[in-house]
């Protein structure tokens, strides 16, 4: 049955809404100021500008769902450790913590790379929990993006779609690329023009920004299927970058309120530019908070319209990185320094994450590129601080081999080589209550990275210089996607002999 593209039905006029504007300058509360005295705020808004032209629509259409697709479910012995390009995986999050989408795409030709993708003939997915397959269906395309979401006790949402995520290979086109999402295995959005798409962890929404035009103009759908509404956001060009590419990335708050577009910044200045904020239940118009560019490697993280986080550079040997946790007063018009904190002279923040509930925050420091010296080990740190303070709760040093030899030796055997460590290869929460530390094995002092392993650390009981509760090894890796060893949850095969997914401990 051919679904209709999601529409707003009768629009009476997409008529150009004005909002709040936001501009961030850096901070101005005294740095010797205590986190419960900070009071700084920034300058005045700026005027009223013009924001992307905005319409709400309620759509009962919107929530009649077709025919459930229906197809064979995968089989443990088609994905399970299976090598290859055509398998895909995604983890669900959150609410869906407990569910997993594997997809396994069949090509003709011979296409053995990403890259040749568009030789596709079909793909089969199934909607995975410990028990086996929930939903399984068919796709006539290879799902380059794969989002899940679930209700906490109903229907489960899942996309696929849209532009390839990589950095390298995401290019804008007029004619996009196919998408689709589906609730509880019935189709209920269909377009063969997307560009990108998300779903709420929760399973509350799902957007989707579709391009309009050879301009590369588009436009941001939101459809809230607890308040039946469907809301339409023209972006104009904005979402173009020079010579095709990306301008700006898509993807929900962390406690699914918001549709977050934050700038395509470079690797070492993230957040610079202006983050546009759209509301999900579609009843408001977008907030729009800019970051000027200071000419430094500062970077911003933002929570929501309402919460954010800065960084600035220790920009030479006098200086120390400055954290700064900021709060947003939309209805006043200023924002607030709710902390901020120093770090070693001359570093810079190299990657930031905060906990799904925001109770932690995640630092991963460098040497800063101004500092005018000789990178440090001691420069290259794992953070994580207590959000509500910036209290540092936990800190790992990521260069020094010997000091990690230390702070890992409950997971290491006796006597442990720097082969025995590994590499760090970044860090991440999984929950609210795990800190997990991944690794790529040290063969000889070559990295190999067909073999992973996670140390996992309990936020219950960290400390700055915490031992990990334990160690688990992964086979997963760029090569053979779809692995039975991942972490966190694993692919397996339940009591019945049906493949299936157990989440998260």
């Amino acid at each position: 049955m051919s679904i209709p593209r999601i529409v707003a039905g009768p629009v009476l006029g997409l008529a150009v809404v004005v909002f709040v504007s936001l501009m961030v300058w850096r901070l101005s509360t005294p740095r010797d100021q205590s986190a419960n005295e900070a009071d700084g705020k920034v300058e005045a808004i700026e005027q009223v500008e013009r924001s992307p032209s905005f319409s709400e629509t309620e759509s009962a259409s919107a929530l009649s769902a077709q025919q459930p697709v229906t197809g064979t479910e995968l089989a443990p012995a088609e994905v399970i450790d299976r090598p290859g390009f055509d398998c895909s995986m995604a983890r669900g999050q959150g609410h869906a913590a407990d569910l997993a989408i594997v997809a396994i795409s069949e090509f003709g030709g011979n296409a053995r790379h990403p890259a040749q993708l568009s030789a596709m003939h079909s793909t089969r997915f199934s909607v995975l929990d410990q028990t086996g397959a929930l939903h399984t269906g068919e796709l006539p395309f290879h799902p380059l993006q794969i989002k899940i979401g679930k209700r906490p006790h109903g229907p489960v949402l899942a996309g696929f779609g849209g532009l390839d995520p990589a950095p390298s290979r995401m290019r804008l086109t007029a004619e996009g690329e196919p998408a689709r999402v589906f609730m509880d295995g019935a189709a209920v959005y269909e377009n063969d023009r997307a560009w990108l798409l998300g779903v709420a962890s929760d399973g509350s929404s799902y957007f989707v920004v579709e391009p309009l035009g050879s301009d590369l103009s588009s436009r941001l759908v939101i459809r809230n299927l607890d308040q039946g509404t469907e809301a339409h956001h023209e972006l104009g060009t904005m979402l173009a970058a020079p010579e095709g590419g990306l301008a700006y990335h898509a993807s929900y708050t962390p406690g699914n309120e918001e549709v977050h577009l934050e700038p395509a910044s470079g690797p070492y200045s993230r957040g610079i530019g202006a983050h546009y904020f759209f509301k999900a239940e579609g009843k408001e118009p977008p907030r729009r908070i800019s970051v000027p560019d200071r000419g430094l490697d500062d970077r911003a993280l933002f929570l929501s319209s309402e919460e954010g986080y800065f960084f600035y550079e220790g920009a030479n040997n006098a200086d120390s990185l400055e954290i700064v946790k900021a709060r947003f007063d939309w209805p006043a018009g200023f924002s607030q320094a709710i902390w901020r904190q120093d770090n070693a002279v001359g570093t810079r923040a190299v990657r930031e994450d905060a906990s799904p509930d925001g109770a932690w925050l995640l630092l991963r420091t460098g040497t800063a590129s101004t500092a005018g010296r000789p990178a440090k080990r001691s420069d290259s740190m794992l953070h994580v601080l207590d959000a509500s303070t910036g209290k540092k709760v936990f800190a790992l040093p990521t260069s020094d081999a010997e000091a990690q030899l230390r702070q890992l030796s409950s997971v290491l055997p006796d006597q442990p080589t720097e082969n025995d460590l590994g590499w760090y290869n970044g860090a991440f929460f999984t929950g609210n209550g795990k800190l997990v530390v991944q690794r790529v094995q040290d063969t000889d002092g070559l990295v190999d990275e067909t073999v992973k392993f996670y140390d996992v650390y309990d936020m219950e009981s960290i400390a700055i210089d915490a031992q990990p509760e334990f160690r688990a090894r992964s086979n997963q890796h760029q090569r053979n996607p779809c692995a039975s060893k991942g972490f966190p949850g694993t692919l397996q095969v339940a009591e019945s002999g049906r493949l299936a997914y157990s989440g998260a401990p």
